[in-house]
């Protein structure tokens, strides 16, 4: 179980480097749509696990 954290926080860290890097070329839509994505993978490992 601990794993499974590990590699779902992994895959959102890596999501929140893709949208540091897109809100330094521009805030635009792109970046508010990877936004959603990864604070919804949060709240995810948060409700699945208990975090």
């Amino acid at each position: 179980m601990n794993q499974e954290i590990l590699e779902k926080l992994a895959e959102v860290i890596d999501q929140l480097r893709e949208i540091l890097e897109a809100l330094e070329e521009s805030p635009d839509i792109k970046s508010h749509h990877l936004l959603d994505n990864a604070f919804g993978n949060c709240e995810e490992v948060y409700n699945e696990y208990n975090v």
